[in-house]
C-alpha cells in the first residue's frame, strides 16, 4: 500500500496510509512534542539506563523530541519499530530521518530482534497510537512479546489426520519448544488409516459422511480427554484438525483457551464458518477480506499470521551426484494437480521440466514430466528437490482459473520453504507477497508469458539466481520462521487477554524484572537483591531460602510466606 504524503498547515510533510493520517495535519511538530512529553513522563518511573522502543515511525515528529528528552536526562538508547517498509521509504524520501538516523536504531519487520526483546523492559515499550491503527493486531503481538519475556506456557498442539498442515503442526510444536514453552503434539496421522478405510467399506456418500462425522467425534473426544489430563494453557489447532465445535465448547467450559491457525484459502475451504466463533482466537494466513468475514462470522480475536519455514528442516544441502541426478532439473514444480496447474504448466514441457506431487495420474501432455507416478513427496525429499532444481516454479492453486489467480492473496508455505532452502523460485504474484519479501528477494510472474520469460532469463544467469536466493533466505531467517510466528501468536494472545501474563508460567521470573517492578528503593527490592547472581527465581525458591534462615521473620519475609500460603 503506497504511502501518500500531504502538507500540513505549517508546511510539514505528513504521511497518510490507507486513509490513516499518522501526524497532525495542522501542526505535526507540536503534536509530536506533546506525545513525547507524555511518553517521557511515563519513562521516569523506569530504570534510567534501560533501552526504550517506540512502535510506529511515521515521519518521526514524535520521536525527535522524545530522543532529545531522553538524551538530556541521561537515559538509555532508543529503538524505533516500523513494520511497513513503504513508510520507512517515504520518510527517507522526504529526508525526515536525516538528523534522527544516527541517534536511533530503526527496526523493520514483523518481530523484535532477539537482543531488543531481551534488553527492553515491557514498561519501556511506547506505542504511537496513529501508527497502531494501521494494524492493531500486529502492534498487540509485538507488545505482547515483551510482556511474555521469561514466561513459560504449556501448549497442546493438534494437527490434522493428513494433509499439508500435518507437517506444520510438527514445525509449530518444535518452534514453541525452542521458545522455552512446553508443547505436546497430538499427531493424529497415526489414526489416518482407519479414517481412509471407510471408503473401502461403503461407496454411499451419506454413509461415508456419517462415519466420517463419528470418527471426528471420536478424535475430538481424545483431544478433550488429553487436554483435561495435560492441563495446557492453550489448545492450538491447525486447519483440518479433527476438533468439532462441541469439543471446543467443552474445552471452554473447563477454562482451557483455544486458538486456530487456518492455513487454508478461506474462499475455497468454507468449513471455518462453523468453527471460528467457538475459538478464543483465530489466525488465518490471509488478511483484508478474510479478517473481515471471519469477524462477521463471530470470531472474537482475529489476526493475520502468514505461513513460515523451519530452518532445521528447510535448509541448504550439499547433494551427492546421485541425489542431484535423482532430484535435479532445470525447472520443477512441487504440488498437487489443481486445474490451473494442469492448464498452465503444459507451457513448460519444452524445458528440462519435472513435476513432483500428488494427483497427476492422468496428466495428459504433462505425463512425461510427472515423477514417481504422482506419489506424495516426503518433506526430506522436497528439500532435496528445492536444492537440486535451478528454477522452482511456485504456482498457487486454483480450481477456477486458467493460470494465475488475479485476486490471489494467500502466500503458501512452499514460498517460505523454497527460500529457506536457498532455492531459487519463480512465484506467481500475490497481493500479500510484497509485505513479506522485497522485489530483490523473490522473482514473480503473472501469466505464462512472463513465467517463460523468467525461466529463460534466470537459466541464463546463475549468478542472479544465486544472489536473489541468498537474499530470500536471509529474509526467512530474519522474519519468517515458525519460531517467529509462534512468538507473534503468543504476543497477540497475551495482549488480547486470551493468555494471562501469569498463566502457564513455570513459576520463574527474572530477578531484574522483579526488582524493577518492586521499585529500586523498596524493602522488597532490597530483599531480592540477595538473589542478584541468579537470572531467574521462583516463589518456591524464595520461600525455601527464608525457611533455611533462623530468628524472627522480617516483614518482607512474612509477605512472601503469605503469598506462598495463598497460592497453595
Amino acid at each position: 500500500m503506497k504511502t501518500e504524503v500531504v502538507s500540513s498547515r505549517t508546511g510539514r510533510p505528513v504521511p497518510v496510509v490507507q486513509g490513516v493520517t499518522l501526524h497532525s495535519r495542522y501542526d505535526p511538530v507540536a503534536e509530536g512534542e506533546a506525545w513525547a512529553a507524555a511518553a517521557a513522563e511515563r519513562l521516569k518511573s523506569s530504570e534510567r539506563q534501560s533501552p526504550s522502543i517506540v512502535l510506529g515511525l511515521g515521519f518521526g515528529y514524535h520521536i525527535r523530541p522524545l530522543v532529545r528528552m531522553i538524551e538530556a536526562s541521561g537515559g538509555g538508547p532508543v529503538a524505533v519499530w516500523e513494520p511497513r517498509r513503504e513508510i520507512v521509504e517515504a520518510a527517507r524520501a522526504e529526508r525526515a530521518l536525516e538528523d534522527l538516523s544516527p541517534r536511533i536504531r530503526l527496526i523493520s519487520g514483523r518481530n523484535p530482534p532477539a537482543d531488543v526483546l531481551k534488553e527492553t523492559p515491557a514498561e519501556q515499550v511506547l506505542v504511537h497510537e496513529p501508527s497502531s491503527r494501521l494494524d492493531p493486531g500486529l502492534y498487540d503481538a509485538y507488545r505482547g512479546q515483551f510482556m511474555n519475556r521469561g514466561r513459560r506456557f504449556r501448549v497442546l498442539v493438534v494437527g490434522p489426520l493428513y494433509g499439508g498442515t500435518l507437517e506444520i503442526a510438527g514445525y509449530a510444536a518444535r518452534a514453541l519448544r525452542s521458545l522455552g514453552h512446553e508443547a505436546e503434539w497430538l499427531d493424529f496421522s497415526t489414526l489416518a488409516g482407519p479414517f481412509h478405510s471407510v471408503n473401502d467399506f461403503t461407496k454411499d456418500p451419506a454413509h461415508r459422511s456419517k462415519l466420517n462425522a463419528l470418527y471426528a467425534q471420536f478424535c475430538s473426544g481424545v483431544i478433550v480427554a488429553r487436554a483435561l489430563d495435560y492441563k495446557p494453557d492453550l489448545v492450538f489447532s491447525l486447519a483440518q484438525a479433527p476438533l468439532i465445535p462441541e469439543a471446543i465448547d467443552e474445552l471452554r467450559r473447563h477454562g482451557i483457551p483455544t486458538a486456530f491457525w487456518f492455513v487454508e484459502d478461506f474462499r475455497h475451504m468454507a468449513y471455518w464458518k462453523g468453527l471460528v466463533s467457538r475459538y478464543d482466537a483465530v489466525f488465518p494466513f490471509q488478511a483484508g477480506e478474510c479478517l473481515a468475514e471471519m469477524g462477521a462470522a463471530g470470531a472474537r480475536n482475529v489476526h493475520y499470521l502468514p505461513a513460515a519455514a523451519d530452518p532445521e528442516i528447510h535448509r541448504p544441502l550439499v547433494l551427492s551426484r546421485a541425489e542431484q541426478e535423482t532430484f535435479g532439473s532445470d525447472v520443477s514444480f512441487m504440488g498437487a494437480a489443481y486445474y490451473n496447474r494442469r492448464r498452465m504448466l503444459t507451457g513448460l514441457i519444452d524445458f528440462d521440466f519435472r513435476i513432483w506431487g500428488e494427483g497427476w495420474p492422468d496428466a495428459g501432455p504433462l505425463e512425461g514430466a510427472v515423477q514417481r507416478n504422482g506419489a506424495r513427496i516426503a518433506a526430506e525429499d522436497a528439500v532435496r528437490i528445492y536444492n537440486a532444481t535451478k528454477i522452482n516454479v511456485n504456482l498457487h492453486s486454483s480450481a477456477y482459473h486458467e493460470g494465475v489467480n488475479p485476486v490471489g492473496d494467500s502466500v503458501n508455505p512452499r514460498t517460505f520453504e523454497i527460500a529457506a532452502c536457498g532455492g531459487f523460485q519463480l512465484v506467481d504474484k500475490r497481493s500479500l507477497l510484497p509485505d513479506l519479501f522485497g522485489e530483490d528477494e523473490m522473482a514473480t510472474f503473472d501469466d505464462l508469458e512472463t513465467l517463460r520469460d523468467g525461466v529463460r532469463r534466470y537459466l541464463a544467469d546463475p549468478e542472479a539466481r544465486a544472489a536473489m536466493a541468498e537474499r530470500g533466505r536471509a529474509r526467512i531467517l530474519a522474519e519468517h520462521t515458525y519460531t517467529h510466528r509462534m512468538a507473534e501468536m503468543f504476543g497477540f494472545l497475551t495482549t488480547r487477554g486470551v493468555l494471562k501474563p501469569s498463566a502457564g508460567s513455570d513459576g520463574y521470573e527474572r530477578v531484574e524484572d522483579l526488582v524493577r517492578l518492586a521499585g529500586r528503593e523498596s524493602e522488597i527490592s532490597a530483599y531480592l537483591s540477595r538473589f542478584k547472581d541468579r537470572e531467574r527465581i521462583s516463589l518456591d525458591e524464595i520461600v525455601a531460602d527464608i525457611r533455611k534462615g533462623g530468628g524472627a521473620l522480617s516483614r518482607t519475609e512474612g509477605l512472601f510466606l503469605l503469598l506462598k500460603e495463598l497460592g497453595g
